[in-house]
């Protein structure tokens, strides 16, 4: 167990620094509740804005790209909380810190990519 540190310009007691790479790898297992959520989220913004029973061909594309971004909000989330624990993995000298984070961009992209490439193909997943 390390000691406190004085601080030079301040007199206050630093507390001893706690890994953080491992809070990193456990932030991954936020994905998967993550995935579910943003799967149900455009239903709920839809219902929200009165459209939960309009065929999703026939919606505007305001409430399409609202439901969509709602859905990449909460896909996004965790990345947040992976990005910062790798952040502070990497502040604190820690070996490979950013391997979560990429594993993270690419669970994130994958499932975006999941979700673009029917809307390209002309399919709407809402």
């Amino acid at each position: 167990m390390s000691t406190p540190q004085r601080s030079a310009d301040t007199g206050r007691k630093d507390p001893p620094t706690k890994p953080q790479l491992h809070w990193a790898w456990w932030s991954l297992l936020l994905y998967p509740v993550a995935i579910f959520l943003s799967v149900r989220t455009p239903t709920a913004v839809l219902g929200w804005v009165g459209s939960a029973e309009t065929p999703a061909a026939q919606l505007p594309w305001w409430q399409v790209a609202l439901a969509f971004a709602a859905a990449i909000i909460v896909l996004l989330s965790p990345f947040a909380v992976t990005a910062l624990f790798s952040n502070r993995a990497k502040a604190g000298g820690e070996a490979h810190p950013r391997l979560p984070l990429i594993i993270a961009a690419v669970l994130v992209g994958l499932f975006v990519a999941g979700f673009m490439v029917p809307l390209f193909l002309g399919f709407v997943l809402v």
